[in-house]
């Protein structure tokens, strides 16, 4: 397939996660903060009760979707003029509800289930996007391969639901979840909207095949940022109580993820300039590049000040931090994507990201009295940060003279 076929499928999933990335992460993680206060009879409750809340919400990005159409379409075309608008649709209302199936496995202390379930629908959804592309050399059937995708785990979904949780609707939980829910859909809308202002950026000055070499490079490693997330929301109850422990526990987890992610950052930092080409092909080459740049996030990626903040109910603070971090991004991406074309776009997220972490420990330290050496690991950290950007450095220049 071509770059410009890439491209468009890249767009499918920008346009989905543009409509909905920020009240799913925002309902689920008010829902791992809330699930541990609940009696027993009521915990179940909560996961169908949220699934209301996701069903309408649902409703909302399908609408502002449709209301849209003329602009999404115009993007949603791929060589041959084959429209992927409906696909689009189809796929924003089956796979968001999807998210509580990892939540519940979570809450529940299921957590061979929740292997299982990542292994599973991991090799799935890539089965189900390489097998088309490789057979039938069609951007339509990858398409509709993620669509199935979908499907299949909203079966998964409705299965196990129907054997767990009780049909009950709760209306004094569906308020206290909304009103502890919103603060942080508001931040996540403001923080996470940067990848896709990102990407809207790049479409703007640039072409679906410079886009494709820009989304393939802008990612970071999976397991990183899922082994981030999980323990980001997994340690939410932990940090409730407010106790120094619950803090030291944190420091050592965190020291734990430095010393398996940020050795394994440096290997595919030196190697990616050789690999890029193999496991895509040349015309990606120059994805290294923007890679490269987004490998550095781990920096900021394995502290965990936001986790603290959002057990003990400082909200606003994340809210307050998210709309620093996406005006700085924004503001940084479109001024260094004149100068330094794609690349810089990757390095205003970068800075961006770094001082939305860097805000939310000031505050702790300074309104709250939790010294940052209190959770981060700060030795650790300091020497796997300075190598890993001077290597970065270092493979920069030296990619420049040779």
């Amino acid at each position: 397939m071509s770059q410009a076929d890439i491209g468009t499928y890249e767009t499918v999933l920008l346009a989905a996660g543009a409509v909905s990335f920020f009240w799913i992460s925002g309902l689920m993680n008010s829902l791992i903060s809330i699930h541990p206060t609940l009696d027993e009879s009521r915990k179940n409750t909560l996961f169908f009760n949220s699934f209301i809340l996701i069903s309408l919400f649902n409703l909302i990005a399908c609408g502002i979707i449709i209301l849209n159409s003329y602009s999404i379409r115009s993007l949603l075309v791929d060589e041959s003029g084959f429209r992927f608008f409906h696909y689009l649709l189809i796929y924003v209302l089956l796979n968001n509800p999807t998210s509580l199936v990892e939540h519940f496995y979570l809450v529940n202390h299921q957590y061979r289930h929740l292997i299982v379930y990542a292994f599973v629908t991991f090799f799935i959804h890539l089965g189900l996007i390489i097998i088309p592309a490789f057979l039938w050399q069609s951007i339509e059937y990858c398409v509709m391969g993620l669509v199935f995708f979908s499907a299949i785990k909203f079966i998964w979904f409705l299965i196990l639901f129907q054997k767990n949780i009780p049909s009950k609707v709760d209306f004094s939980l569906l308020k206290s979840y909304l009103w502890i829910s919103f603060p942080l859909i508001v931040s996540f809308l403001l923080s996470g909207s940067a990848e896709f202002v990102d990407g809207f950026i790049i479409k703007h000055y640039f072409d679906d095949d410079v886009f494709a070499v820009y989304r393939f490079g802008a990612r970071e490693l999976p397991f990183v940022l899922v082994a981030a997330n999980a323990m980001s929301v997994a340690s939410i109850p932990m940090l409730s109580d407010g106790k120094i422990e619950s803090f030291k526990k944190l420091r050592d987890n965190s020291k734990r993820l430095m010393h398996i992610f940020f050795p394994v950052t440096v290997i595919l930092l030196v190697t990616s300039q050789w690999f890029f080409p193999v496991i895509f092909n040349s015309d990606f080459k120059e994805s290294h590049l923007v890679f490269n740049i987004y490998l550095l996030l781990i920096i900021s990626r394995l502290v965990f000040p936001q986790s603290i903040a959002t057990a003990l109910h400082r909200t606003r603070i994340i809210l307050l931090s998210a709309a620093i971090e996406i005006t700085l991004n924004v503001v940084l991406s479109l001024i260094l994507v004149k100068e330094m074309g794609i690349v810089g776009v990757a390095f205003a997220t970068i800075i961006a990201y770094f001082i939305d972490k860097l805000f939310i420990s000031l505050y702790l330290h300074f309104k709250m009295g939790i010294k940052p050496e209190m959770y981060i690991p700060m030795r650790w950290w300091g020497i796997y940060s300075t190598s890993l950007v001077t290597i970065y450095i270092i493979l920069t220049y030296s990619e420049r003279i040779f």
